[in-house]
């Protein structure tokens, strides 16, 4: 998993003295990139793996944490209406927050397991492919939204 970036230079050197350890985010690397072009510095964003640094300091504090969601959106032209109405009626319920609804669609979180995820028995095969290819994807929520994009892999229904 990528955990930030750095902007390293031909030597090894890090772009504004920064320290070896330090990992910045996707929004900041951009940032410094962008400025080390109008210098003509090269220098070039490197992508830091869990694990690559021994004790990595972050930019924000909020980097390091492993609790990260990253979400799909996904157009409600992809649902079938059995599945809005399956999802309006589970969203309802207390005991169970997998599913929240918004006023123009629902979120849905997926399980850590990805045979969890993959199982929603009284959905469509249609949902289920989405559920399970998001999971594949890594993510783990979808966002099913009327303004969301419309994706070529997952069947369009017209309403």
């Amino acid at each position: 998993m990528i955990i930030g970036y750095q902007l390293v230079g031909k030597n090894g050197d890090m772009f504004a003295n920064k320290p070896d350890n330090f990992v910045m985010s996707e929004q900041t690397i951009i940032e410094q990139q962008a400025i080390a072009r109008k210098s003509n510095i090269n220098y070039s964003v490197v992508a830091v793996l869990e694990g690559d640094i021994e004790s990595p300091t972050f930019e924000c504090a909020l980097l390091d944490t492993r609790d990260r969601y990253s979400v799909l959106g996904v157009c409600t032209n992809h649902l079938k209406p059995e599945d809005m109405v399956l999802l309006d009626a589970l969203s309802k319920p207390k005991d169970f927050n997998m599913i929240s609804k918004r006023d123009t669609g629902w979120l849905v979180k997926l399980h850590d397991d990805e045979s969890s995820s993959e199982n929603y028995e009284e959905f469509s095969d249609e949902f289920n492919f989405i559920v399970k290819s998001a999971h594949k994807a890594n993510y783990r929520m979808v966002e099913f939204d009327c303004d969301a994009s419309e994706h070529d892999v997952f069947v369009k229904f017209v309403y």
